[in-house]
């Protein structure tokens, strides 16, 4: 328990592990690993315990104490590593099964399933990303950085440690490739429409009536074009089909997948990129960059604005 004594000064959850060894300690456990996903904070166990023949032979039942959040998964022999078929009953505080069924072997592991809180989950891995990125001329790039903490103890208590999913949502601002790409006119019905909103919002009757003056007057100057049209269009163009095309990620990262950032504006300001890596002993850190075609991005952008039924032509670009 010294090594456990030492990990509790720098891991929260190592607490909740030792009061567990605590409960078996007349089993002398041993523990071989922890895996952890850290998406849905699930975690598992592997014990190697070790049940001498005289308890067998001794008592019918086994018992095993219980500790809240956690519950057996599964057993094998601790020799052949054939799994055991055992029906283990809860009561008592304790799991209870027959121990015949244990066979001739005196060693046994043991799966235990539970879960992480979210602050051991802090403390357990770092994550850096920075919300603005190292910005180029035709990409920009935004640097992410994930890594174990506290190894040294870590390698302590366990063999083996595997960090599943560990993910960051990267934001990505689109915001410079719509305001630069869409026609000044669409830009300002956008702006009208935004504070038309804001002034409705407060009921000042007299600065709706103006701000919805001033809409009518940026409507004029759009022709046939609907601005839910353009609205549309941003939607489509941020969809995974499309985007993913402009966004790519270093190894060991990978994409998972797109969240659109939602802010309440009539154009987007950025598209949240979900990136995901695996740590453990073997791969404690996982550094690169993500990166953001823009200008490519941008591109597109005017080439299917250009494509909108109802534009005029004096609003098309070259």
């Amino acid at each position: 328990m010294d090594i456990l004594d030492d990990a509790n000064k720098g891991l929260d959850f190592v607490d909740k592990i030792e009061k567990l060894l605590e409960k078996l300690k007349n089993y002398k456990p041993e523990i071989k690993s922890l895996r952890v996903n850290y998406l849905t904070k699930a975690t598992e166990i592997k014990l190697l315990i070790k049940v001498p023949q005289g308890i067998k032979r001794h008592f019918r039942d086994l018992e095993i104490p219980a500790y809240p959040g956690y519950s057996i998964k599964e057993v094998f022999d601790g020799t052949t590593l054939d799994r055991i078929n055992v029906d283990w009953q809860l009561k008592n505080q304790n799991w209870i099964a027959d121990a015949k069924v244990l066979g001739a072997s005196d060693r046994y592991l043991v799966i235990l399933e539970g879960s992480i809180s979210d602050v051991a989950l802090e403390r357990l891995v770092k994550l850096y990303c920075p919300e603005d990125p190292k910005r180029g001329s035709d990409v920009d790039r935004y640097w992410i950085d994930s890594a174990i903490k506290d190894m040294a103890i870590m390698e302590k208590i366990y063999d083996e440690l595997t960090l599943d999913k560990v993910t960051t949502c990267v934001n990505v601002g689109v915001e410079r490739q719509f305001t630069s790409s869409i026609p000044k006119e669409v830009k300002n019905w956008f702006r009208a429409r935004a504070e038309a909103d804001i002034h409705l919002r407060t009921m000042d009757r007299q600065k709706a009536f103006k701000s919805y003056y001033f809409l009518r007057l940026a409507e004029k100057k759009l022709g046939k074009l609907s601005p839910l049209e353009v609205r549309n269009l941003a939607k489509q163009v941020l969809s995974p089909e499309t985007f993913m095309y402009y966004v790519s990620v270093d190894k060991p990262f990978h994409i998972s997948h797109l969240n659109p950032v939602e802010e309440g504006h009539w154009l987007p300001e950025k598209i949240g990129v979900i990136v995901e890596t695996d740590l453990s002993y073997k791969n404690p850190v996982a550094q690169g960059d993500l990166i953001y075609k823009k200008i490519d991005f941008a591109s597109k952008l005017e080439e299917e604005i250009k494509k909108l039924p109802g534009l005029p032509e004096k609003l098309k670009r070259a």
